[in-house]
């Protein structure tokens, strides 16, 4: 039971450790010469980062043609697996179906040679007329049936051709992978060099951007999106505009979602917030509908931010859920007596019956089974918690646990 705590208590720690390397409000506004310095910093780095891309690209050309190859030679597997499947079904009918064509077309062949004779004999007679009749409609007939053999023929003939290109295709074409697969093979040392270094130098191009936003951020010119304006977007409109209710055709998950916006145009406006629609319906408190407006605070935020460029911190993804990109701060803390009881919204007992954990309001109470006496509580837990569970082995405890509302 004494590691569950260490390693949640690790997590805890991590999260505070994450939120404390941001710089804080009472920061001293870095100089001007800092500032350029950095700047120069992360130009030197994005020139750097361009060309370990450059690089990279180069390497992954190199490897096109086996690549493309490689995916040609992959779908022909599968058209001719599937052609092959096929052709081998229809086959056996045609087959078949040409042997009865022919079948047919001989007996009326015999059909026509008797005709012939009817009529060869009954010329000059008055049964001439009827005799030649017949005749031709039989030589019509075995026309027909002609061209039934021909058509029957070629169909069987082409099921044929088609089986044997794939057998051969099927036979050659992985082979044919394998040398591919081999030249590709000499290429991938260079090319994961290439991805490595690329890695590297946007890790550190990242880094020296963070490192100039947070030094604007002392001047009051950097805004950060992800400290600062998500977890006002997070709390006070997601429930309204998310991608299952998404009012207003305008989902706001995501930054990309923010800047792409809704049915109205002109949501979001680099450069001018007192053209962003975004703006206009938080200033004047339509926004949130049918809640608190956002305080003044919140909306000079929104406004600085826009007005700053309404751009994203380094090394965020623009599709990440709001949720993923805001710092992890520590939860409230839990009350130290409960003057009245609470629900009990999940248990879960130890593999060894020793212990019992039950869910409170932002932690965990970890209890004696046998006495009933209480072990433990782990803290820094969301308001509610909806499910416990301990590892098979009883060293781990997962908490499923969230804050009602929020997103």
């Amino acid at each position: 039971m004494k590691q569950i705590f260490t390693r949640c208590t690790t997590l805890v720690l991590m999260t505070l450790a994450a939120v404390t390397m941001t710089p804080t409000a009472n920061a001293e506004p870095a100089t001007d010469a800092q500032v350029q310095e950095l700047k120069a910093s992360v130009q030197e780095a994005e020139t750097a980062q361009n060309a370990a891309q450059a690089a990279y690209d180069e390497q992954l050309a190199k490897g096109k043609p086996f690549r493309d190859k490689i995916a040609e030679l992959r779908t022909e597997i599968a058209k001719a697996t599937a052609g092959l499947r096929s052709a081998e079904k229809d086959l056996p009918p045609k087959t078949e179906a040409a042997k009865k064509a022919v079948t047919d077309r001989d007996a009326q062949q015999a059909v026509v040679n008797t005709a012939a004779e009817a009529a060869k004999g009954a010329a000059g007679t008055d049964k001439a007329a009827e005799t030649e009749k017949a005749l031709k409609d039989a030589e019509a007939k075995l026309a027909e049936l002609n061209k039934a053999v021909e058509t029957s023929a070629a169909m069987q003939k082409e099921l044929e051709e088609i089986i044997a290109k794939s057998k051969d295709t099927l036979a050659k074409a992985p082979e044919e992978i394998k040398t591919q697969e081999a030249e590709l093979a000499k290429l991938k040392p260079a090319e994961d060099d290439t991805q490595q270094k690329l890695a590297a130098a946007t890790a550190t191009r990242i880094e020296k951007q963070r490192g100039l936003e947070g030094a604007l951020e002392t001047r009051g010119e950097f805004v950060s999106f992800s400290k600062e304006i998500a977890p006002v977007f997070s709390k006070r409109c997601l429930a309204c505009h998310n991608a299952r209710v998404a009012k207003g055709r305008y989902n706001m998950e995501s930054f990309a979602g923010i800047i792409k916006g809704g049915e109205v145009g002109d949501t979001v406006i680099s450069g001018k917030p007192d053209d962003s629609h975004l703006v206009s319906v938080v200033v004047d408190g339509s926004m949130p509908q049918d809640a608190d407006p956002l305080t003044n605070e919140q909306i000079d935020a929104i406004e600085k931010w826009i007005t700053l460029g309404a751009v994203l911190d380094a090394g965020l993804s623009p599709d990440a859920p709001l949720s993923s990109i805001m710092p992890k701060l520590p939860q409230p803390p839990a009350p130290e007596k409960y003057h009245v009881a609470i629900p009990v919204t999940a248990v879960a007992i130890s593999p060894d019956g020793s212990l019992v954990a039950s869910s409170g309001y932002h932690e965990v109470l970890i209890w004696n089974a046998q006495n009933g006496e209480l072990v433990r509580r782990i803290s820094n837990v969301a308001e509610r918690t909806y499910g416990l569970q301990f590892s098979p082995d009883g060293k781990l405890l997962a908490v499923a646990a969230g804050t009602p509302g929020e997103y």
